[in-house]
């Protein structure tokens, strides 16, 4: 008997046939990892927003809490699991921190592709178990120049991708098996709104997903157990905000009015995206090609794996409804890329075969993305950096000795590079700077100087002011002059108007004012941040933190998170101090 037993009138398979054909299967799965991995590299760099994160993990590191200016519990983060993991890295590595950012972001994201691939692969198997597998969705998410922009930054989109991605294949292999939905599988998916807080609009459609397809096989006590696998962490994690920065959101929410409607904002933000790299041919394309057809083709007997299906089709709808509501973004491109992922992660790979062709049609579409579609001028001048691969505080020019720090030459009360005539204000320190861009300033000076932010971010009397008029999300609420004098100067300064001219092109939310007009506007300033809930604002995260004023912020923060302060001091003043 030979080794190998054949059918009679057929030939034996050629020798290494299957070896070669494997090879080739993973080496085209692997092709758009591989790009992708080389396109962040080669793109890496520290946006300002980065050096925001960094300057809080030195806080924690020394000390002092997740916070940005020692003795103010304000979270001007975004992503809380973004600063733990740099946090950790920093830790564990030899690496300087914004090194260990670039390796993060680079990691989740191609990892985060990857676990896609997996999952899409499981899914393909359903329904082409023999069928060679093209990665179409894959290639999509590959070759968005945006994509390798944003896997480093500083930012968190690498964690972002990797969420989804592993999100993708925890769903995935529970759809595949006849195996209940996992715990940490729960765990997991919850984590999203520790990741990016819209990402909770993600979480609840995977958590349908796995609900729905195992209730009517799940116990009431393993449904409670899941929903607490699910929450447990998210819960824990707004108890401690709630408590210990006095607010139901982080401050950078407020600062960008996130809860704000910007319809035809956030549409252009949309359609530039969409026309600059012709995204309406893939997505199109996908759905017709991948979605419909793999849902038809699931709908019979393999349920849970269609509700995984339809799950991300509706977590990429939300994502893309919520932030286009918002008005999008500054950056181009940039919050939409985790709707483009997860759209692109059930059909990652589709079969290769005539049935499939449609949603094979992204392919040279791809290519043609690859080599030539770019935005008319690139990311790095349109957002304020001249160079690529500008990753260190060394490579923006701005350490401590630098030419560019030269203005800070001791401490004092600085309103932009300027040093004022003045003591230190109710909301300043014997070091503090005025400032509109805070990230590189604030991680060059040290934790030691108080930036205090003209935007908000991670000022949240600023980040609370009404608005007087749309703009740019996240650029709509520069603090008016004469709150500025009143906050950072001591009662008596008496400093003219042109000690604080506006340094931002960006629209002002109070009328500029001179000579005793403006001497009027800096006293009720100062009267109104003593008065009613805008003492009780500051108070919630300037006061020292006992375990009273833990529990107590956390009734505070339900009202403290609706204060509205009117950029007018007048109104401020006849609003708080009545």
């Amino acid at each position: 008997m030979t080794a190998v037993e054949t059918a009679p009138g057929t030939a034996p398979p050629a020798a290494g046939s299957l070896t070669t054909r494997t090879v080739l299967q993973w080496g085209v799965l692997a092709a758009p990892v591989v790009l992708l991995l080389v396109m962040a590299w080669t793109h890496r760099w520290t946006y300002e927003d980065g050096f925001i994160n960094f300057r809080i993990v030195r806080q924690i590191q020394a000390g002092h809490g997740p916070v940005f200016n020692t003795g103010e519990r304000v979270e001007a983060y975004t992503s809380a699991l973004w600063i733990a993991a740099l946090w950790l890295g920093d830790l564990l590595t030899p690496l300087r921190l914004e090194w260990v950012a670039v390796i993060l972001g680079i990691a989740g994201t191609v990892s985060g592709l990857a676990l896609s691939t997996a999952g899409s692969m499981r899914l393909a198997r359903l329904t082409a178990p023999g069928s060679f597998l093209a990665p179409a969705g894959a290639a999509v998410v590959a070759v968005l120049a945006p994509m390798w922009v944003f896997a480093t930054s500083g930012l968190e989109g690498g964690l972002v991708f990797f969420w989804i991605g592993a999100c993708a294949w925890v769903l995935a292999r529970w759809a595949t098996s006849d195996r209940r939905f996992p715990l940490w599988g729960a765990v997991v998916v919850g984590l999203g709104v520790l990741v990016r807080p819209e990402l909770s609009l993600m979480t609840l459609a995977f958590a349908a997903a796995f609900f729905v397809g195992d209730w009517s096989a799940t116990a009431w006590r393993r449904r409670f157990a899941l929903l607490g696998a699910l929450v447990a962490i998210p819960i824990a994690y707004q108890i401690f905000r709630m408590g210990y920065f006095a607010t139901l959101l982080p401050n950078t929410a407020y600062a960008k009015d996130a809860s704000g409607s910007r319809w035809n904002l956030g549409v252009d933000y949309a359609r530039d995206f969409a026309n600059t790299y012709a995204l309406w041919i893939p997505l199109v394309l996908l759905a017709l090609g991948g979605y419909v057809p793999l849902v038809r083709r699931l709908s019979g007997e393999h349920r849970r794996a269609m509700l995984v299906v339809i799950a991300f089709l509706v977590a990429a709808t939300l994502d893309a409804l919520y932030i286009t509501r918002i008005g999008g973004d500054y950056i181009p491109a940039r919050l939409l890329l985790p709707a483009i992922f997860a759209f692109c992660a059930p059909v990652a790979v589709v079969a290769w075969r005539l049935r499939d062709a449609v949603a094979l049609a992204v392919l040279p579409w791809a290519v043609v993305c690859a080599l030539a579609l770019r935005p008319s001028s690139p990311y790095y001048t349109t957002i304020g950096v001249t160079a690529r691969n500008v990753v260190t505080l060394e490579d923006t020019g701005f350490t401590r000795d630098s030419p560019k720090l030269a203005w800070f030459q001791a401490p004092g009360i600085y309103y932009g590079q300027s040093r004022l005539d003045a003591s230190p204000g109710p909301d300043a320190t014997p070091s503090t700077v005025f400032a509109g861009g805070i990230g590189i300033v604030g991680y060059a000076l040290g934790t030691n100087v108080n930036i205090m932010d003209s935007l908000g971010l991670a000022d949240p009397v600023t980040a609370h002011f009404a608005l007087t008029s749309r703009g740019r999300p996240g650029h709509e609420k520069p603090e008016p002059p004469p709150w500025v004098a009143a906050r950072i100067t001591a009662p008596g300064s008496n400093l003219p108007a042109r000690d604080f001219p506006n340094f931002t092109l960006i629209r002002l939310l109070l009328p500029p004012s001179t000579g005793a007009k403006f001497q009027q506007q800096v006293a009720d300033a100062r009267k109104s941040i003593d008065c009613g809930e805008l003492r009780e604002l500051r108070d919630s995260y300037r006061q020292h933190l006992t375990l009273g004023r833990f529990f107590d912020n956390i009734g505070r923060s339900f009202r403290l998170s609706g204060v509205s302060v009117p950029p007018d001091p007048a109104k401020a003043v006849a609003k708080f101090c009545r």
